[in-house]
């Protein structure tokens, strides 16, 4: 099997809006460290203690705090090697959408974008 990746920033941030055109989505995609995707899948980086998992990616990764402190999942299947990761700032009522980022974050990394195959190495911001 293969994988799909990203092999630098994105440069330019992507735009989507909702159906009923009332939000407005935006984001960019980088990579992660071989290093850091092999910590996520051998289990080093915690994905139940966020604290916890902050203080490491900060200390072993070179991670803003901020950004490490608002992972919203891994995927695919919460555990694979690829990160979700809210970084907006001043956003009201976007916990009622998480769930739903969330679900197609498992998707997208699961099939992925282009050739049907499971993504590794992404962030997404």
């Amino acid at each position: 099997h293969g994988r799909e990746a990203v092999s630098a920033q994105t440069a330019f941030t992507c735009r989507s809006t909702s159906p009923n055109s009332h939000n407005r989505f935006f984001g960019r995609c980088q990579p992660l460290s071989d290093e850091l995707c092999d910590d996520i899948e051998s289990e080093k980086v915690d994905r139940k203690d966020s604290a916890g998992r902050a203080t490491f990616l900060v200390e072993n990764h070179n991670w803003n705090l901020h950004d490490a402190r608002r992972i919203w999942c891994f995927g695919p299947d919460e555990v694979g090697a690829n990160v979700l990761v809210d970084t907006t700032k001043g956003v009201s009522n976007l916990l009622e959408a998480k769930d739903h980022f969330t679900v197609a974050w498992q998707w997208v990394t699961r099939e992925g974008p282009l050739c049907g195959e499971p993504l590794r190495g992404v962030r997404h911001d």
